[in-house]
């Protein structure tokens, strides 16, 4: 039971930190770009667990979308 909540805590969260770099690049991504786990466009692959993994110590998901939107020129 414990393993399932975390799943779905942590599927929660890839989630918001998807909805949050779609909101704040101002739309200019498509949803078809958004992987359950990655982003993808043409030209990259994001690793959004690895970024989150990264950052979430230190940062609110909001920040977090934001630098990822900041080092990969979203």
């Amino acid at each position: 039971m414990y393993e399932s909540n975390l799943l779905m805590n942590n599927l929660k969260i890839l989630q918001d930190l998807k909805f949050y770099i779609y909101t704040l690049a101002d739309n200019r991504l498509d949803f078809k770009y958004f992987n359950i786990l990655t982003l993808k466009t043409d030209v990259l692959e994001i690793d959004l667990v690895q970024e989150y993994k990264i950052r979430k110590y230190n940062a609110t998901l909001v920040e977090i979308a934001q630098a990822i939107i900041d080092n990969y020129n979203l």
